[in-house]
């Protein structure tokens, strides 16, 4: 086994690239040399933990986490939260979507493409605190456009912080929100006063996320052609749909529920979901294991991952932007999704059929962000505070049962099943984005998408640290948030 890359730059969680000598040549895989145990931590703990403990994965798909989490509570407790509740879930999970998705282009996949004339006369510590300052390679953007860019900094940190600031508001804590709960949500100061600053504040950044942002993405798309190469290949996507809001009339899913397949599109059916431990330090429970969690063997043969393989059934899957996009394009639940990713994939000279490649799965992101400050400006002034925020009732956590939910995080498809006992937990699954994107080798021989493209690289090249950083940011899937 040869190191190859020893560590992808910004982001979360280790991931490291080795390659080994088979008999059809080199192959290239992924390692994952840390975990938070999250799933086995959880052993014994009272049910409410999960909902805090489990955003610690990821600062920048905390919030799903933590909705998915009191969501499978619910679905274990069998109770439904209130209209108000779930439409605060709704402002947050935007909230942080349309914050990750503008930190992921600005401070993860904009600087694989600045070398160090770029940052001639600028202090570049002040936007990258820690960045190698390299030598101009043959894809880095033309000076000028990478100056245009980074001119822009001030006013996206401001929309960052901003974008915190509203979460806080809401959640009382970020990135991890403290207020939700089984029924609904705590916001005990939720009032019209604290609404109409939300909507102050969400109309001071509205043009950098309408306007500013998506220009950056086309200057930078724009200036290297490239990244619209690559989309080749039938595309397997799944989307688990926008969250439900039940009892509003006029709140239709802006996202749709499905797996795209062979051409067609199909009902999700989450028992298909699996995962598979091949290539991970994991071997599943005996007889002799303390719980039914996972346990994990750093000597197991051919080990070298804490980031499990999720497939529906045996099929890896794209999720994220981009599959959500699709599969509701083609499930034509939204007008308005049809038209624009219509427009902007052929404007790409893209089928979308066969649209995964660098400038499709950044141009959604750009996009999603354009809907999501519109959606909650409608959000929030249709938002009522006088209604009841939770179901105001105590939780039973004695009998034996199971719960799960199914969640649209910022980078993707995110699932969790809790089992109770005794008011414990006494097994819990999370199933993230991470898991179908930056999964290692399954049985069947088959690995994730971001694997099997550095493997799919030009050959005469060497892979190096830029080119493999290239392409893991491409997909967005942070590396901590699937070594549960």
């Amino acid at each position: 086994m040869n190191l190859v890359v020893e560590r992808i730059p910004n982001i979360e969680g280790l991931i490291q690239i080795a390659s080994v000598n088979e008999a059809g040549g080199e192959r290239y895989f992924l390692m994952s040399g840390r975990t938070l145990h999250i799933e086995g931590r959880l052993f014994s703990k009272y049910p409410l933990e999960a909902v805090t403990l489990t955003q610690s994965l990821s600062a920048k798909g905390g919030i799903a986490h933590g909705i998915a989490a009191v969501s499978a509570l619910e679905s274990y407790l069998k109770i439904q939260p209130t209209f108000t509740g779930q439409k605060v879930r709704q402002i947050m999970l935007g909230l942080s979507t349309l914050h990750s998705h503008i930190h992921h282009f600005y401070y993860e996949l904009f600087p694989d493409y600045l070398n160090k004339t770029h940052f001639e006369g600028l202090l570049h510590r002040t936007h990258f605190g820690v960045m190698d300052l390299r030598s101009p390679d043959d894809l880095d953007l033309d000076l000028a456009v990478g100056r245009e860019i980074l001119s822009h900094f001030p006013q996206i940190e401001r929309t960052l912080g901003e974008l915190q600031r509203g979460l806080a508001m809401l959640g009382g804590k970020y990135p991890v929100a403290m207020n939700l709960i089984p029924g609904g949500v705590t916001n005990f100061n939720l009032n019209a006063a604290l609404v109409m600053d939300l909507i102050r504040l969400l109309d001071g950044i509205k043009r950098q996320i309408e306007v500013l942002w998506p220009g950056d993405v086309k200057l930078l798309v724009g200036a290297l052609p490239s990244l619209a190469q690559g989309g080749g290949e039938e595309q397997r996507m799944l989307c688990f749909g926008s969250l439900p809001i039940e009892g509003g009339k006029d709140d239709p899913a802006y996202y749709s529920s499905g797996v795209y397949l062979d051409g067609k599109l199909e009902p999700l059916q989450q028992n298909k979901i699996t995962e598979s431990y091949v290539d991970t330090f994991y071997r599943t429970a005996d007889n002799k294991s303390l719980s039914n969690d996972l346990i994990y063997d750093l000597n197991k043969k051919n080990a070298r991952t804490w980031i499990k393989a999720a497939r529906y059934e045996t099929e890896v899957m794209q999720t994220g932007a981009l599959a959500r996009m699709l599969v509701t394009h083609y499930g034509g639940g939204n007008v308005q999704i049809s038209d624009s990713i219509s427009s902007w994939i052929g404007d790409l000279g893209l089928n979308p059929e066969r649209a995964n490649c660098p400038a499709a799965r950044i141009f959604a992101l750009a996009f999603e962000g354009r809907y999501l400050i519109s959606s909650l400006f409608g959000a929030l002034m249709g938002l009522d505070s006088s209604l009841p925020l939770n179901q105001n009732r105590p939780f039973d956590f004695s009998g034996r049962g199971s719960g799960s939910a199914l969640v649209e995080s910022p980078t993707g498809g995110l699932l969790h099943e809790i089992y109770i006992e005794g008011g414990r937990i006494r097994g819990y699954r999370i199933v993230s984005p991470a898991n179908w994107l930056l999964s290692s080798r399954d049985e069947f021989g088959h690995t994730g998408l971001v694997e099997a493209e550095l493997n799919r690289l030009d050959k005469s090249k060497t892979l190096t640290k830029l080119s493999a950083s290239r392409v893991l940011h491409s997909y967005y899937a942070q590396a901590l948030d699937g070594t549960q």
